[in-house]
């Protein structure tokens, strides 16, 4: 019995891995991170310092996983010029992971409190 826990609890690891994984079809290169946290627990303080590394081992546009959250980035300023120029940006779905505005205890006249 506790062997066929076994089996089912590594499985259920095992197809966790590979799902949160979140790189799909062509992607530019980047580290691996772990599943469900993805990159964060290998960040320092600095992350700013740590996405510069990065950007000089993977080059100017690299993939990276921030919990459940999928990032490309751009490191470079001819990358960013490049990218920003094409229509490829256009249309993207609306990013909730920095919006503030959702997390205030209150509004008073669209004003951020």
């Amino acid at each position: 019995m506790e062997l066929i826990i076994a089996l089912l609890i590594g499985s259920l690891c095992v197809l966790l891995f590979f799902l949160s994984s979140g790189k799909k079809g062509k992607t530019p290169p980047g580290p691996y991170g772990l599943p469900l946290v993805g990159y964060i627990p290998f960040m320092s303080s600095k992350p700013y310092v740590d996405l510069q590394e990065l950007g000089k081992t993977y080059g100017g546009v690299f993939s990276l996983q921030l919990g459940s959250q999928y990032c490309i980035i751009l490191d470079d300023y001819q990358s960013t010029k490049d990218a920003f120029a094409q229509d490829a940006f256009m249309g993207r779905p609306p990013e909730n992971l920095f919006n503030l505005k959702k997390a205030t205890l209150g509004e008073i006249l669209e004003i951020f409190w």
